[in-house]
């Protein structure tokens, strides 16, 4: 092998070893980037970041358990049984229905405490007055408590003819002061009896 050959060998590997040193130099500075931007937000206070992915997370988890107790708190009611239509003269007058707390929050059964409504393709009526009479056993206030039941009973402002051979659907919503509303979907059937039990 000449001279001449040598350093041309010798000029390659010297550029592989600047190579390899060049790469050695990058990685270290890259491996440093994430300290340095750990180190850069600690410098400007705000805190450990770390920390304040975990502080995230429980904050996180008590949003949810705070929405959670305060659902598990909110009266709601729920229908026991069925619903009822009655019926004079082949037009329906009113409806009856019973109803229990739904999760075991008591529910005021004082004036205005429900808000009742009634909905056809052809009439709607707001704010239907109702009576409620205990059913069971039960104390004497006007709330309805765990294990005790009501049945509510309304009267229509004006009464509602069968549509000639065929069903019609209603809905009837019972909006509590606080919490979820009972709606039941129901259909009245072509031929109205004087009472009617609708499932």
């Amino acid at each position: 092998m000449t001279s001449g050959q040598g350093c041309i060998g010798f000029d390659k590997v010297e550029r592989k070893m600047n190579t390899k040193r060049w790469f050695s130099r990058y990685l270290v500075i890259f491996s440093m980037i994430p300290f340095s931007l750990l180190s850069l937000l600690l410098l400007i206070g705000v805190g450990n970041p770390v920390q304040l992915l975990d502080d995230k997370l429980a904050n996180k988890v008590i949003q949810t358990r705070v929405f959670a107790e305060f659902a598990s708190l909110t009266p709601s009611i729920k229908l026991q049984n069925n619903l009822s239509a009655l019926s004079e003269n082949n037009a329906l007058t009113g409806l009856t229905f019973s109803i229990i707390p739904d999760n075991g929050v008591a529910i005021n059964l004082a004036a205005r405490s429900l808000v009742i409504e009634y909905r056809d393709p052809s009439h709607r009526f707001r704010n239907l007055q109702w009576t409620w009479d205990f059913e069971g056993e039960h104390d004497d206030d006007l709330l309805l408590e765990e294990g005790e039941q009501t049945r509510i009973s309304i009267t229509l402002p004006e009464a509602i003819a069968p549509n000639a051979g065929t069903v019609t659907p209603f809905v009837v919503e019972v909006r509590p002061t606080q919490g979820a509303s009972l709606t039941l979907y129901r259909e009245l059937p072509a031929q109205f009896q004087s009472v009617m039990t609708l499932h």
